[in-house]
């Protein structure tokens, strides 16, 4: 039998925080109705205001891995991957947001670690960098000089077109990489049908490499939010460049969806189990989610939770502060605030129990008095790493910590496919729970208008702009 996940909820009860002694299966138990009725409601598609954004029924991510297995999705865009990246030592995805940070995700947890290094160790396939989460100018003109546009090829990722760090990385790829090349080095994922990047591959000819029968799929879907969008086409044509099996990361989410993901009951539901631990644990004022791995190759999944979580839940005057840490790192940074600071947090472990590597030795070194000579003989560098994890679950636990543990057996992608799909599904079940509508965003806009104001787009307020200049000398930043 393949491998499959597990959740752990034992380590989040009976550990004392905020205003609670200590959550109890009992008061699970009061949140599983709620949790089993959002299960039926999920599993069903069915419209519910609180799936509602803009009048549209965002689940469509729920069946997608199905629908796309049935079409085979996944074999189309590996060729169409395998077309696009001929010749190219480089593929730049460019992003923002749910935009990029799953398939960031799937190519941190499933290549190489030093695949950016050695052209060894990620075999033929191209390097894959991500670029347009940060408009930071040196960081894009550092990246820009050191790549090739020759043997670069560009993958564009948005909905509408209009994100404005996603256009402004769009220009700025199709300047570097000019006409010629940008028609045939450039795709973009966008809306199937309308909106600015769509009117861009109308225009420039874009997309050359995407058969007719991959077409339908090499899209942004409608139904589908950018944070559950990773196992679309979104997420998965980089992933497919950089040459990951696709359609293992599909098994996996249809297997995590079928078997546990439309379950009501909490026994065989590990989704709906996290959902109730993370929503009791909010309404017990618990303030700081935790989102930690002992697996560097995790953290970019550890990423993709940090924005999954807080845009779903954050609402309401609710929501959980998401804190990415990897261990050991973090045991000697902000482990002391963990040990002793406000009892406000919990912990949920992305703990990778098998990996690649297991026969690291430490070898031998005499006359080193640092105490690891009767370990060296008798542990691997896996061992040590298991043993870390286990000192800090326990001494978090009983300083009162809640820790619950996703049990992660490989780095496999039928592995990731499983986890992605489950943790989409928890989300939406605590949103649920808590009845908050955990597929819109309404609060970025916010920021989005005031530096629509600053820049002077069109049709933005420029009294907002005003109040925003305003603000900023009577702090001395203007």
């Amino acid at each position: 039998m393949m491998a499959r996940i597990a959740y752990e909820h034992r380590g989040a009860l009976g550990v004392p925080f905020a205003r609670s002694r200590g959550l109890t299966e009992g008061d699970l138990e009061t949140l599983y109705a709620a949790g089993a009725e959002a299960v039926r409601l999920l599993a069903e598609e069915r419209p519910h205001p609180l799936l509602m954004d803009g009048g549209m029924l965002m689940t469509r991510w729920k069946r997608f891995p199905e629908r796309a297995m049935a079409e085979d999705m996944a074999g189309k865009l590996t060729r169409a991957a395998r077309r696009f990246s001929r010749g190219a030592g480089d593929i730049v995805s460019v992003g923002i947001g749910g935009s990029y940070l799953g398939g960031a995700a799937v190519v941190q947890a499933l290549t190489h670690s030093q695949s950016a290094m050695a052209a060894k160790a990620r075999g033929r396939a191209p390097r894959v960098h991500f670029l347009g989460e940060q408009l930071d100018p040196d960081l894009i003109a550092e990246k820009l000089e050191a790549l090739d546009p020759d043997r670069t090829a560009v993958i564009v990722i948005s909905k509408s077109g209009t994100t404005t760090e996603t256009a402004v990385m769009f220009r700025l790829m199709a300047d570097w990489l000019g006409p010629a090349r940008m028609r045939e080095r450039l795709v973009a994922v966008t809306d199937a049908r309308s909106g600015a990047l769509r009117e861009a591959v109308r225009r420039y000819g874009l997309n050359g490499c995407i058969d007719a029968d991959l077409a339908p799929f090499f899209n942004v879907p409608d139904g589908i939010g950018g944070r559950f969008s990773a196992l679309t086409a979104a997420g998965l044509f980089a992933v497919a460049a950089a040459g990951i099996d696709v359609e293992a990361l599909l098994v996996g989410a249809r297997c995590a969806e079928e078997e546990w993901c439309r379950r009501p009951e909490p026994a065989a539901n590990m989704a709906l189990r996290r959902a109730a631990v993370r929503a009791a644990f909010m309404l017990n004022e618990g303030a700081v989610e935790r989102l930690v791995s002992n697996s560097w190759h995790l953290g970019g999944i550890l990423s993709w939770a940090r924005q999954l979580y807080p845009e779903s839940d954050g609402k309401d005057g609710r929501g959980l502060s998401a804190v990415e840490a990897l261990y050991s790192r973090e045991a000697h940074s902000d482990g002391q605030l963990v040990a002793q600071g406000p009892r406000n947090i919990k912990e949920v472990f992305y703990l990778l129990e098998r990996f690649t590597r297991t026969d690291l030795a430490i070898p031998a070194l005499e006359g080193i008095a640092d105490g690891l000579d009767k370990t060296a003989a008798a542990h691997s560098v896996n061992q040590i790493n298991r043993a870390v994890c286990e000192a800090l679950l326990y001494d978090h636990i009983t300083r009162g910590v809640p820790v619950d543990v996703w049990r992660i057996p490989e780095r496999t992608p039928f592995v990731i496919g499983q986890l992605l799909q489950s943790e989409m599904n928890a989300v939406l079940i605590e949103c649920l729970i808590l009845r908050i509508n955990g597929v819109n965003q309404p609060g970025v806009a916010g920021y989005k208008n005031a530096m629509f104001g600053l820049l002077g787009r069109e049709g933005s307020d420029p009294a907002l702009a005003g109040r925003v200049a305003a603000l900023l000398g009577s702090l001395g930043l203007r």
